[in-house]
């Protein structure tokens, strides 16, 4: 069975050491609330590498959410 540690501490279960956010397999079930249990290993997630296009449309959208209708009045 394939667990995830979703807790803020290592734990050990079976003789495997889990780390916060590590999966792994063991051979039993876990009884922890803060454990996961997972059909298959999660896929890694890609990290862009291209920041400033985030940053420039998350700049727009904020000054395209600010103006309501043009006026000074709250």
């Amino acid at each position: 069975m394939i667990y995830k540690n979703c807790s803020g501490s290592s734990r050990t279960f079976y003789g495997v050491t889990f780390a916060p956010g590590d999966e792994k397999y063991v051979p039993g079930y876990i009884n922890h609330p803060k454990f996961v249990r997972l059909e298959n290993f999660s896929e890694p997630e890609t990290v862009s590498t291209d920041t400033t296009t985030k940053r420039s449309s998350r700049s727009k959208k904020s000054i395209k959410e600010g103006i309501v209708d043009g006026s000074d009045s709250n």
